[in-house]
């Protein structure tokens, strides 16, 4: 198991690209609420199982591509503390001190084999930067990302070199970022993301006065900014389905149209059969000796949840989640 307490004050290389807005997965205000705001690591989500999966193959990888390649490494997969950088961790996969080349291990998705391709130019820029960032950690010349597509049979191996103009960048925006977000009180801004969901959901779940307030200058200028993105929101989508309503009629009875920029279809999904099962309990439980006990026995709370509600002065009035 990784030392989170050795990580939660520093920046970790599979963080790094998230202060660049060059992460897949992360974002500024998801690394700061990961680190500061009080927000507990997901045990579960949406690919949480996919990544204990790579995890626990990380070290097969790592010999698989060694044998091929015949790397003579150390496995690591620990936690390490710059003494040169204070704002600096690093949790590499293996070592090969001779020759001052390091080894990190991934497990890709079919879903995401799109973004992998055969050279270093064609993989993940966090995949990238995360290698610049052990590199100035070990003072390394090299690292091997070793890739295992699910489905392939041999991992696809990438050797970044090290990138000293690349280096310095990162290492300054790291350090600025740290000073600013980790040891100083300030706060990235706020963007759409599971973790600012999460954040929000947990430090505000319910309002604690039913008062509204006069909005100041910035608060205004957000609002007037999210009034003008609805109305050209609306606009765009209706749009959107114009064209789809005039595409559709152009199809016809066909499939679809492809063209030199892709490819539309409008196809017949397959016949499928559903039970209502909320009617058919209602049913039984209506005709059951015991009803009113097995409806009490099922019947719990459900905790409310916020909900936007917007309305203009132009009398646009919405409700949304």
């Amino acid at each position: 198991m990784l030392d989170e307490k050795i990580r939660e004050p520093r920046i970790g290389g599979s963080e790094i690209a998230a202060i660049f807005g060059r992460h897949d997965f992360l974002d500024e205000f998801g690394l700061w609420a990961r680190k500061k705001g009080d927000l507990p690591r997901e045990e579960d989500g949406p690919n949480m199982g996919r990544m204990r999966l790579g995890k626990h193959l990380e070290q097969g990888i790592v010999s698989y591509a060694a044998e091929l390649n015949q790397w003579e490494y150390e496995w690591s997969d620990k936690t390490h503390k710059s003494e040169q950088y204070p704002f600096m961790v690093s949790t590499p996969d293996a070592l090969m001190p001779k020759v001052r080349w390091g080894i990190d291990a991934k497990l890709v998705g079919w879903d995401q084999q799109w973004r992998w391709g055969r050279s270093v130019n064609q993989i993940p820029d966090h995949v990238v930067m995360q290698a610049w960032w052990y590199m100035a950690h070990f003072d390394y010349v090299g690292w091997y990302v070793a890739a295992l597509i699910m489905g392939e049979d041999v991992p696809r191996v990438y050797p970044i070199p090290r990138d000293p103009e690349a280096e310095r960048i990162i290492l300054r925006k790291g350090e600025a970022w740290w000073k600013r977000y980790l040891v100083g009180d300030d706060r990235p801004p706020i963007t759409a993301s599971r973790e600012s969901d999460r954040w929000l959901r947990r430090h505000h779940p319910r309002p604690k006065r039913p008062d509204i307030v006069r909005a100041n200058a910035d608060q205004i200028e957000i609002l007037d900014e999210y009034a003008q993105v609805r109305r050209d929101w609306g606009y765009i989508d209706k749009r959107r389905q114009d064209l789809e309503a005039e595409i559709k009629a152009a199809i016809g009875d066909r499939a679809g149209l492809e063209w030199p920029g892709g490819k539309f279809t409008w196809k017949l999904t397959k016949d499928s059969t559903r039970v209502e099962w909320e009617e058919l309990a209602k049913v039984l439980v209506a005709r059951h000796p015991a009803g009113e006990a097995l409806q009490r026995e099922f019947t719990y709370e459900k905790p409310g949840s916020r909900r936007i509600y917007f309305k203009s002065n132009r009398g646009e009035e919405v409700e949304m989640l």
